[in-house]
């Protein structure tokens, strides 16, 4: 068995050096070459897109980062009471989510979501680490 990177395989990096430049990056368009190979076969709106991200399956996990959160508040009296936590400030963190929640759901805030998952994490960790 050989083990190999085959994108530092002399060959490979021989013959993308015998490629002009203006074939592998156009404007902001990085991997020309495999967006013309696909030809007609996609749409010029997904072929030429530079976002990395599908936005069905960003709001699937912002809902779902959503119903965690709202199901998961309750925990906060539970975060005030560990003794590691002292350094966050509960009451501007309440405040906070009140003024967030008035005209939308709550939970829709995405930076009151991070900060609430962080404190969760630092939570679990500290309470395991005293065990």
């Amino acid at each position: 068995i050989q083990y190999r990177y085959p994108l530092l395989d002399k060959r490979v990096v021989e013959f993308m050096l015998k490629i002009p430049s203006d074939h592998l990056f156009i404007e902001s368009f990085g991997r020309v070459l495999l967006r013309e190979a696909t030809g007609d076969r996609l749409p010029e709106e997904v072929k030429w897109s530079t976002s990395k991200t599908d936005p069905v399956l960003t709001k699937h996990l912002d809902d779902l980062s959503t119903k965690i959160f709202k199901d998961m508040l309750s925990q906060l009296e539970e975060f005030r009471e560990n003794p590691a936590l002292d350094f966050f400030d509960f009451g501007k963190f309440e405040k906070a989510l009140a003024k967030a929640s008035l005209g939308k759901p709550p939970g829709q805030d995405i930076s009151l979501r991070h900060v609430f998952f962080r404190l969760k994490w630092i939570h679990e960790f500290t309470r395991k680490y005293a065990q």
